[in-house]
């Protein structure tokens, strides 16, 4: 065991002195998840609260509320149905849902009578700065759409006449003064001073009238998926690491073979067992430590905090075994380093692209996501985002774990015996 060390020792010293090498296990890694993290939001992205709209009735006074919410450039609005919208909330997906609901367009022909229009707004009781905004950006809309409606002459006429009708519904003792009241507007806003277009900042106002009622609808958002794009990004640049190493390994077992070094191994007192296990401790030492300063970056510096520690270096050791085999059986498979490194690529790349290594398992069509599991990819990547963000308990660790340990055994184990059987 001893000589074991003493190799691993060796080709770790040989790896630390080639700067290339070591910058394609540890260094592009790290730029690779650093880089995609911001495309994936980490570090940008809109800058808008992005809010769901839902109407929940046919009528024109809410068709064009509607589309003034839409119009709106500090909201990022989209228009869904009341299931899809309250599913994007609970999820974290949208800040809030802003509803219109049935009798919204019958109230705003009655600002001066009756309640005033009703909005509805869901979304998470922890966003209460999102909440005071919005509600501002509709209580504008309404005051421009009530001085809208008096304004105009073919709309006030209409909002007037329901409103006269509405009359008795007023108490006794204020129903003339109502009277008087719409009387006296129909008369100033008929004139061209008043129908003139006012600055944003007065529409709506006098009279001290309310022109919508908002109310709240808390909805617990679900603590689910991961925390940033980081958390993505970083579990694929785990497999980078992991290929950083694999194909420097790769290399040097071949390199060693073609210029007589694995010979004059063979001449110590060594069995070629021995020679290969010390290759593959050295391996997995590499790999091993290169996804824990990739943890370590990602919890300090970017937030990638696991959800728990012990199945994160679970799932390291899994991916690190597994890697080390794949290592050892794509060494078996050339006898010149270009043949080596161009098979472990070609065989790699495949098993990366569907693995989830390039694209993240979550978006995943569904015939991908059957195909990802005869990549040792998708195993690798599925085990550290289940320690990391997926929450997943010692039982849901076990069939990639598991997985992952066969795969480096039975890799390992064909590799070595290809190797051996090969002449010199």
């Amino acid at each position: 065991m001893h000589a074991w060390f003493a190799l691993a020792a060796k080709d770790i010293r040989l790896l630390l002195r080639n700067r290339g090498a070591l910058f394609f296990t540890v260094g592009w890694p790290m730029l690779v998840a650093i880089f995609f993290g911001l495309i994936f939001g980490g570090g940008g992205g809109s800058s808008r609260p992005k809010v769901a709209l839902v109407v929940q009735e046919q009528h024109a006074a809410t068709e064009r509320f509607a589309q003034s919410v839409l119009k709106l450039d500090t909201l990022e609005v989209e228009r869904l149905d009341a299931a899809k919208a309250e599913e994007q909330v609970r999820q974290g997906k949208r800040s809030a849902a802003i509803v219109l609901p049935e009798g919204f367009g019958e109230r705003s022909a009655r600002t001066f009578s009756g309640d005033p229009p009703q909005i509805e707004l869901w979304l998470d009781p922890s966003r209460k700065a999102e909440r005071a905004m919005i509600e501002g950006m509709l209580m504008k809309l309404g005051g421009e759409a009530m001085f809208s409606a008096i304004s105009d002459p073919s709309a006030r006429q209409q909002w007037l006449a329901t409103s006269r009708g509405d009359l008795d519904r007023v108490d006794p003792a204020s129903r003339q003064q109502f009277s008087d009241f719409y009387d006296a507007l129909d008369a100033m806003m008929a004139t061209p001073q008043a129908s003139a277009p006012t600055t944003q900042g007065d529409a709506g106002a006098g009279a001290g009238f309310t022109p919508l009622a908002v109310t709240a609808r808390e909805i617990t958002v679900a603590k689910r998926g991961p925390s940033n794009g980081f958390a993505i990004s970083f579990t694929q640049g785990m497999f980078w690491a992991l290929m950083g190493a694999l194909m420097s390994f790769v290399t040097s077992l071949v390199l060693e073979r073609m210029q007589g070094t694995w010979n004059r191994l063979r001449s110590a007192p060594l069995t070629a067992g021995s020679i290969l296990l010390g290759k593959a401790l050295a391996c997995f030492a590499v790999m091993l430590t290169s996804l824990l300063l990739m943890s370590a970056v990602g919890a300090l510096v970017f937030g990638v905090v696991p959800h728990s520690l012990p199945k994160l270096l679970l799932a390291f050791i899994a991916a690190a075994i597994a890697f080390t085999g794949l290592m050892m059986l794509l060494a078996s498979i050339g006898r010149s380093v270009q043949s080596a490194s161009g098979a472990a690529w070609a065989v790699m790349m495949p098993l990366a692209m569907v693995g989830g290594a390039m694209i993240p398992l979550f978006v995943m069509p569904p015939w991908m996501l059957q195909l990802s599991n005869l990549s040792p990819v998708k195993w690798a990547v599925l085990g550290i985002e289940g320690a990391i963000w997926r929450g997943f308990s010692f039982a849901e660790m076990a069939t990639p774990v598991a997985i992952l340990l066969a795969t480096g055994v039975l890799c390992g184990g064909l590799g070595a015996w290809r190797i051996t059987r090969q002449p010199a």
